[in-house]
C-alpha cells in the first residue's frame, strides 16, 4: 500500500488525509480490483453481451447505426490521431530519445532491427 498522507497538491500546500491509496479495493482471484469501479464495469460489459446474443439483428443495426454516426461525426478526428501518430513515429527517429534502449545501457538487442521490424509489417503488407 501507498502512504499518502502527506501529499502536495499542485500549489505546494501539504494535506493530511485518511484516506489510503486502494483502501475500497478488494482481492478477488489473485488481482487487486476497484469494488464499485468493477462492478458497475463489468455489469455493463456482460448486458451488453447478452443484449448482442439475445438480439443479434437490433444490435448490428445499433453497431452499425453507431460506426456510421462515428465516422462521419469524428472523421477529422482520425485523420488528425493518423498523423500525429505518424509525425510521432518520424520524431523519435530524428530526437536523440528515440535513440534510448529500453532496459537500460546494458540491454542487449534480442533480434537484429530489420528482421524484427519486418515480422511485425508482413502481416500488414499481406492485408494492403
Amino acid at each position: 500500500m501507498y502512504d499518502n498522507s502527506k501529499s502536495s497538491q499542485g500549489s505546494g500546500t501539504e494535506y493530511d488525509s485518511d484516506y489510503q491509496i486502494g483502501q475500497s479495493n478488494v482481492q478477488m482471484m489473485g488481482m487487486d480490483v476497484h469494488n464499485p469501479v468493477f462492478a458497475i464495469s463489468a455489469v455493463a460489459i456482460l448486458l451488453f453481451i447478452v443484449f448482442a446474443l439475445i438480439f443479434p439483428a437490433d444490435a448490428k443495426e445499433m453497431l452499425v447505426g453507431a460506426r456510421t454516426w462515428s465516422i462521419q461525426t469524428f472523421d477529422w478526428l482520425f485523420m488528425i490521431g493518423g498523423n500525429v501518430f505518424v509525425l510521432f513515429c518520424l520524431a523519435l527517429i530524428v530526437l536523440p530519445v528515440g535513440k534510448v534502449k529500453l532496459g537500460g545501457k546494458s540491454a542487449k538487442l534480442i533480434s537484429a532491427p530489420f528482421p524484427g521490424c519486418a515480422c511485425y509489417l508482413l502481416p500488414a503488407w499481406a492485408l494492403a
